[in-house]
């Protein structure tokens, strides 16, 4: 809906941790699909090489299993992640109906760890897995497909 403060507006929000719904509720939150704003990322951070090259290979869908795929909102959840979980992330996709999400550790290196996340898990969220690259983390989402996958 929109942010015309109708009833209900918020209604997407439900069963989001507080923490992150305060932020996805700030109205300072900037959009993209592939990638977050450069006002929005944390200081020196600058997207992995093999992210770009997959983005320009997969522009509107990204090809891959499990549910994984381009997500909105990227500075929300980004911004939102980063205060949840206490470090820098950038998210960059979302495995939907699997309550996980994909984030780059937002901190200066060419070829950053993917911290994989469930922001929904309960008691509290969680972390699934940390791999140390891009390239690792297709693999491992491959592998997490026909069920091979540590955690």
């Amino acid at each position: 809906m929109s942010g015309n403060g109708k009833k209900g507006e918020w209604r997407w929000l439900r069963g989001v941790p507080a923490e992150l719904a305060d932020v996805l509720r700030g109205g300072k939150i900037l959009q993209s699909e592939r990638y977050c704003k450069e006002d929005v990322l944390p200081p020196g951070f600058a997207y992995p090489a093999s992210y770009k090259q997959f983005v320009e290979a997969y522009p509107k869908k990204m090809g891959l299993p499990h549910s994984w795929g381009y997500t909105s909102d990227l500075a929300a959840g980004s911004l939102g992640y980063s205060k949840l979980f206490g470090r820098p992330l950038v998210l960059f996709a979302q495995a939907f109906g699997e309550d996980m999400v994909a984030c780059f550790d937002g901190v200066p290196d060419s070829d950053p760890r993917v911290v994989v996340l469930n922001p929904w898990g309960q008691p509290k969220p969680y972390i699934v897995a940390e791999l140390p690259s891009f390239a690792a983390w297709l693999t491992w989402v491959a592998e997490d497909e026909i069920g091979t996958a540590a955690p």
